[in-house]
């Protein structure tokens, strides 16, 4: 994962950790089997091992990626798949987990290319695409506001 950490403006002090993270689904289509990619986001406490509840910040999470645009998306899918291929450039291995296993899977390194059609006569909301992101900077707060309880509710035992 990639991090950063989020310094709140009130008290100048790290709230919580931005992490650039990647989901990795297998998936079969017309009898071809493929890597499904979602870049996405996880927010930690600390930067490392506490992460924030991912019930309370699944929504939040969805939020922050839809202000990554199509650029940021691929500039992060390219960063992926560089990071699994090891930098290959054009197949790599995959080794099949297991403990008596030795099979590999060979994975193109190269992303696939699309290509868009105009369509017409799609209606544009753009106000309710505002409405459903949000604004970026009031999303940080509602985490920052997550973050601070699920700091509380830490007890001072365990190590904090």
């Amino acid at each position: 994962m990639v991090a950063k950490p989020f310094v709140s403006r009130a008290t100048g002090l790290v709230s919580f950790w931005e992490h650039k993270a990647l989901s990795i689904k297998p998936e079969q289509a017309a009898g071809v089997w493929f890597f499904s990619l979602l870049p996405t986001y996880v927010f930690t406490l600390d930067g490392l091992a506490r992460p924030i509840d991912r019930d309370r910040i699944g929504g939040l999470a969805t939020r922050r990626a839809a202000r990554d645009y199509n650029p940021s998306v691929r500039h992060d899918l390219e960063f992926w798949v560089w990071v699994l291929s090891r930098g290959a450039e054009r197949v790599f291995s995959l080794r099949v987990a297991g403990p008596d296993s030795n099979e590999a899977i060979s994975v193109s390194s190269q992303l696939p290319l699309i290509s868009a059609i105009a369509l017409e006569d799609v209606p544009e909301d753009e106000e309710g695409y505002a409405d459903d992101t949000g604004d970026i900077e009031e999303v940080e707060l509602e985490i920052e506001a997550i973050a601070r309880e699920e700091n509380e509710d830490v007890a001072p035992d365990r190590g904090q």
